[in-house]
């Protein structure tokens, strides 16, 4: 009786699939777009230390933000994580939406990190300036290039909701 009862309820279980969802192996062309957009849209906004939001940002903080808001990634919050959960690609491969990193410190470790927006331009949380599109043609952010990564396909597959922008 028991294994009768057992059948019956196996039956009502659903069918494997055999179309499961690739996992994400690299940002899409819309994702790297929706970055660079949302990127840009917080220009201006303030520098705050341990900042991710509404009242500003630090560098890593900003990074979180528009990655959750374009793309619905959750970041980790450090640089030093965000370099660790990259890997190193040559810039004649970078993408927009890539990271860039900088030793602001000059002292062999990145201390600082950026959106590479293409065009030698990247997006970032400067302290003195708040969040602002910069170039690798100003000699402070040249000499103190780090390198630029890309996300790994592991950090790739950490989706969460949305953050809206609460800026506006």
């Amino acid at each position: 009786m028991v294994a009768l009862i057992a059948a019956l309820f196996a039956g009502c279980a659903p069918a494997p699939t055999d179309n499961l969802a690739e996992p994400r192996r690299n940002l899409s062309d819309e994702d790297r777009d929706a970055i660079i957009r949302v990127a840009a849209g917080y220009v201006g906004a303030p520098y705050r230390y341990s900042g991710n939001g509404k009242s500003g940002f630090d560098c890593s903080g900003f990074i979180g933000r528009v990655f959750s808001e374009a793309v619905g990634l959750e970041l980790p919050r450090a640089t030093r994580e965000l370099y660790r959960l990259s890997r190193s690609i040559h810039f004649a491969h970078a993408l927009p939406g890539d990271l860039v990193f900088f030793s602001v410190k000059m002292n062999g470790r990145a201390d600082h990190v950026a959106i590479y927006a293409g065009s030698g331009e990247f997006y970032h949380a400067s302290k003195s300036k708040g969040v602002i599109i910069s170039t690798f043609a100003d000699d402070y952010y040249y000499r103190r290039f780090f390198g630029i990564r890309r996300l790994k396909p592991e950090l790739l597959n950490r989706p969460v909701m949305r953050v809206q922008n609460n800026r506006r």
